[in-house]
């Protein structure tokens, strides 16, 4: 039986194991042992700015509270965890960049003026 299928019924209704989280006490230590390499993970692997990766990293930490089990491989959730965001984020940017470019920047101060406007 595969480490997964355990605590599962058998049958047309299979439940999922209940989480088990992190005590703050361990949560503390595996955040100050796992943010830096992180970081430098999500800033050499994917070419992020350090201040972005900071942010990902964070934003991956903040999905771990609610989501991350204990009982399972808790870093490699994370690492996977920070590798998506940090696609979806290069994704954005690209993405922000072609629109700029066929939109043009005129437009842009078009549209920041005519929001600046009271009447």
């Amino acid at each position: 039986m595969s480490p997964r299928a355990k605590g599962r019924l058998v049958g047309s209704s299979a439940a999922v194991p209940a989480r088990i989280p992190m005590s703050e006490s361990d949560l503390e230590a595996f955040y100050s042992h796992t943010f830096l390499p992180l970081v430098r993970r999500a800033t050499w692997r994917h070419g992020l700015s350090k201040e972005d990766a900071r942010d990902i990293v964070q934003d991956a930490f903040v999905l771990a509270l609610a989501k991350i089990d204990s009982t399972g491989n808790p870093k490699a959730w994370l690492i996977q965890v920070v590798d998506h965001l940090s696609i979806n984020y290069r994704r954005k940017a690209v993405r922000r960049t072609q629109l700029m470019a066929k939109w043009g920047e005129g437009s842009e101060s078009q549209v920041s003026d005519s929001a600046g406007e009271v009447e």
